[in-house]
């Protein structure tokens, strides 16, 4: 019996192992595709407020896919790109939001009717910098600490 759960425990430890390495690719592809979602969103701010939601919805799509490509090829410049500017637009919607100034992301009938105003240039301003700041410091660093990862993502040999 104890054989049993011995060689479960390493089928499924090398089962997952080789699902992570596989599954690399689907994250990175995610990850690049929410930051067209987010890209899309915050220039939804500064589109013209009778702007079909057909458009913004097509606009979104295209956006993540193509960003999910871009990605996946350039994955680790796209990496830092995108966890630098979805952690922005995290910080400046969340400000804009709580601050009542725009609805939620699940009330998709505002989507393209939120507030149109020197506001909302200002939000995107900010989600522009505080991106580029943070797109800043993150190669700062990686180039810094290069030597402590020398093979490059997914990766596997």
């Amino acid at each position: 019996v104890a054989w049993a759960c011995i060689t479960a425990t390493a089928l499924l430890g090398v089962l997952s192992s080789v699902l992570a390495v596989k599954l690399v690719r689907v994250g990175v592809f995610l990850l690049g595709a929410a930051f067209g979602l987010a890209l899309t969103y915050a220039l939804s701010l500064v589109l013209p407020s009778g702007l079909d939601d057909v458009y913004v919805y097509v606009a979104a799509g295209t956006l993540a896919i193509g960003f999910g490509a871009l990605a996946v090829y350039f994955e680790r410049g796209m990496l830092i790109v995108s966890t630098a500017f979805c952690g922005s637009f995290a910080v400046v919607y969340g400000a804009a939001y709580f601050q009542a100034h725009i609805p939620a992301l699940l009330e998709l009938e505002n989507f393209s009717s939120v507030l149109h105003s020197r506001l909302a240039l200002a939000y995107l301003l900010a989600f522009a910098l505080l991106g580029a700041v943070c797109t800043f410091i993150q190669y700062r660093l990686v180039r810094r600490f290069h030597h402590l990862r020398t093979l490059p993502l997914g990766s596997t040999s």
